[in-house]
């Protein structure tokens, strides 16, 4: 089974900006669903993407988005809790406030930032990958991830930074 954790640019109508990029895509799902494939594979996001899709500005994309989401599986180990913080008053109110960070990892998150990546979003998304020990991270992203992809596997050799088409053709080598 190959464990593949999707970047937000690989969701919905995302997807379809890079047409061939999309027909992989495609592929690859078509493959994930036959029945009696040795090379299962189970795509995932986190909330960290959900939340990102929510800052869409276009209400009805937004939805879209939001919809095609809810076919992929969800990696819940997306942040680490801290602590808490606990108040009582003197008429006895409890008031609890958690303290969480929102990448699981910050030693990986530390690292990939000091590559340093464009983006401090895609450094989240794929601490949580890496973190989570996902075989595969899945992007159209070359202005941030794949153009330092050398950087990045050099620090996290475990974790493949690949296009929807790097993966089928890899899928399809004997």
């Amino acid at each position: 089974m190959i464990r593949v954790y999707n970047d937000t640019n690989l969701i919905g109508e995302n997807a379809e900006q890079d047409q061939d990029e999309y027909l992989a895509l495609k592929q690859l799902r078509e493959l994930t669903n036959q029945n009696g494939s040795t090379k299962v594979i189970i795509e995932t996001i986190s909330n960290r993407n959900l939340n990102e899709l929510d800052q869409t500005k276009d209400e009805k994309l937004r939805h879209r988005l939001q919809q095609a989401a809810k076919v992929l599986s969800k990696e819940s180990n997306d942040h680490k809790l801290v602590g808490i913080h606990t108040f009582f008053d003197r008429f006895g109110t409890c008031i609890n406030s958690p303290f969480v960070v929102d990448v699981p990892d910050e030693e990986i998150f530390a690292k990939l930032m000091g590559i340093p990546l464009e983006d401090e979003m895609d450094a989240r998304l794929l601490t949580v990958a890496i973190f989570n020990k996902y075989d595969v991270f899945l992007t159209r992203d070359w202005k941030s991830i794949l153009k330092k992809r050398q950087e990045i596997n050099a620090l996290f050799p475990e974790i493949r930074l690949m296009k929807p088409s790097e993966l089928l053709a890899h899928l399809h080598t004997p």
